[in-house]
Parts: structure tokens; C-alpha cells; sequence
């Protein structure tokens, strides 16, 4: 049995494994209750300056791990996410701030998993040095296949080849923020993240973060008129991104621009999908310039932004990104570098 918990707001899937690590001197003091837990791994997300969470009906939380997240809700094209976890959840928070702890597989671990705007995400926290360097995530339903890349990241593939997800490199870091050696492995669709925290002297409460993003909600018979995202305009209404195909929508965006935004993405410690998001955002809520008719019933919107790396602050470039939407419908066309 799982649970849904409803939002207007349909969105891309997204994933992200988590790891959080508690001090040796620690070990032999009482488990962490799932109240600790997500304490510890909001303090790691803050520290990263990852994502808030937020709920998404995209998602469907196990009412016990072994049943496995759900993320889509079109059945035929969702993908299944089995973590390293058993037993029943232990919902803490409500509404966007809502985490489901389970106890994990190894001892000394537990499983916190979060909606996000993109889908969801999953948060390995463990207790003592004692405890794996190697956590397992079968990845299954329409996910047939997953390919490593040579920046180490991960593709994910469906039965017909169409690409339906991937995964960036991952990262790690300690209590203080320092790295911690990670990499991904691939056998089949079983995902395995490797966590290097014995190698080194490090302060325990490591965040490993595989960062897989799992597109469930625009699969390969997913209608095109599905909404992904929709953005608050400038002056009232909204723009909507909507799964679309190869001449428009997050479909267009993900084949003719993924790589544009990938480059762009680099040195910033976010994924090509977060530029991506922020140049609809920024264009829709406050564009530099904007032109209403550009042709064919449409508009073009273009806005300076300024790429930080997310740990440091500091700018790694400045783009500007022009934003194409149909008027009538405001359905967005297209994003990609340049000006109206």
C-alpha cells in the first residue's frame, strides 16, 4: 500500500540518495530516532544549499520500504525506486516538510525519503563508522537499463532505449564540509553508491548526494499536453511547461539543449536541470526584455543571470537565456542561451 499526498503541481521526477554519518565516539550510544535523523539530514541538505522539499503527487511513499517509491503517476512509464530500507515508515512533518524514515537493511542505518519539486529523494543516515561504504537502489518499473558516463554520471534507459532519467556524478562531503571520496557502479538496473569514509580522517555526518533525476513524468506514452512545471508570470498568470515532443516542451528542451545547459551547469555544483529551472523562472517573473510577438501567436522573454557556485557564493558566469512561449496558451516553446 502507498500513500499520495496531493499538489495542483505535476513535475519531472527527480531522486537523490543522501548519506549522513554519525561519529565513531558515537557508536555505542542509543540508535538515532527518526526525529534525530531528519534533524541531521536537513542540517547536511542546508549545508549543500540543496533543495528545500515539497510535496509532489508524482510520488508515491511506501506505507513499508519493501514496497518500493513510485515516482510517475502513469503507471506505464513510472520508474520504481527500492531502497536499501524494511519495515514500515515513520512520517515526520507534514505537507512540504513531510520525511518517511524507515530503518535501513544495514544496521546503524536508516532511510529518510522527501518529495521534491522535482520527485523525490532518498537520505541514507548512518550511525557509526562501523556502518557500509556500499549502498544498493534497484531501479526498476520502466527503467531497463542504466549506463555510466564518463563524467560519472548515470543514464537511465526504458525497453524501447528512450532515455528516461539520469544521474549526475555524485558527491560527498563530512560534517565539515570537506569531500569525501564517492563513485558510482552499475550492475543491470541496481544502482550502488560508493562512499570512501574509511579512507580518510573524517568528521562524521557525511552527506553523499548520487543526484539521480528520473523524468517518470514525461515517459514515452506520457501525453504531451502533461504539465512538468508551470512558472508565475510577471503581472499575474502562469507559464507552463508541459511534456510536449521534439518540437516543444521539456521533451524539445531535454533533446536540443540538455548539453547548452550541462556546460553551463559546470562549476556551479548544480545539474543541467537547475539552470534550466532558473532561466524559466527568472523570464517568466522578471524578464530583462520582452517581446510579445515574435511570430506564429508567439513571445520571446531573455534575462541576464548570474551562475554561483552554490558552496562558495562566488559567480562562475553570467548568461543570458531567452524563453520562447505560445501566447495563447502560455505553454513554453523552448529555453536555451541568447537574447530576444
Amino acid at each position: 500500500m502507498t500513500h499520495r499526498r496531493s499538489r495542483t503541481l505535476a513535475s519531472a521526477t527527480l531522486f537523490v540518495l543522501i548519506a549522513t554519518l554519525t561519529s565513531p565516539a558515537e557508536a555505542e550510544e542509543p540508535a538515532d530516532t527518526s526525529s534525530e535523523t531528519v534533524e541531521a539530514v536537513d542540517d547536511s541538505l542546508d549545508a549543500v544549499g540543496a533543495e528545500k522539499p515539497i510535496d509532489n503527487p508524482e510520488v508515491a511513499m511506501p506505507d513499508v520500504a519493501e514496497a518500493g517509491v513510485v515516482i510517475g503517476s502513469d503507471y506505464s512509464s513510472a520508474i520504481v525506486l527500492d531502497v536499501p530500507a524494511v519495515g514500515a515508515g515513520d512520517v515526520i512533518g507534514e505537507g512540504d516538510t513531510a520525511t518517511t524514515v524507515y530503518d535501513g537493511t544495514a544496521p546503524g542505518t536508516q532511510i529518510a525519503v522527501q518529495d521534491t519539486r522535482g520527485g523525490v529523494r532518498a537520505l541514507v543516515h548512518i550511525e557509526n563508522g562501523d556502518a557500509p561504504e556500499r549502498f544498493d537502489f534497484s531501479i526498476t518499473g520502466a527503467a531497463t537499463e542504466l549506463r555510466l558516463r564518463e563524467d560519472g554520471g548515470v543514464d537511465i534507459f526504458d525497453a524501447a532505449g528512450e532515455p528516461i532519467g539520469d544521474l549526475d556524478a555524485p558527491w560527498a562531503v563530512d560534517a565539515n564540509d570537506a569531500a569525501v571520496p564517492t563513485h558510482y557502479e552499475v550492475s543491470g538496473t541496481t544502482l550502488t553508491q560508493v562512499v570512501s569514509h574509511r579512507d580518510g580522517s573524517y568528521a562524521y555526518g557525511i552527506v553523499a548526494d548520487p543526484s539521480p533525476n528520473v523524468w517518470g513524468a514525461c515517459g514515452l506514452n506520457t501525453s504531451p499536453t502533461k504539465i512538468v512545471d508551470q512558472y508565475s508570470r510577471k503581472g499575474g498568470g502562469v507559464f507552463y511547461l508541459r511534456c510536449g515532443d521534439a518540437n516543444s516542451g521539456y521533451k524539445h528542451i531535454l533533446a536540443r539543449h540538455r548539453t547548452d545547459f550541462e556546460n553551463l551547469a559546470w562549476g556551479t555544483n548544480r545539474n543541467w536541470r537547475d539552470i534550466a529551472d532558473m532561466a524559466m523562472t527568472y523570464n517568466a517573473s522578471d524578464p530583462d526584455k520582452t517581446v510579445l510577438n515574435v511570430g506564429g501567436g508567439k513571445q520571446c522573454r531573455s534575462r541576464l543571470l548570474f551562475l554561483k557556485n552554490t558552496r562558495t557564493n562566488q559567480v562562475v558566469r553570467q548568461v543570458n537565456f531567452k524563453m520562447i512561449t505560445v501566447q495563447s496558451s502560455g505553454n513554453i516553446v523552448t529555453v536555451y542561451p541568447g537574447k530576444c
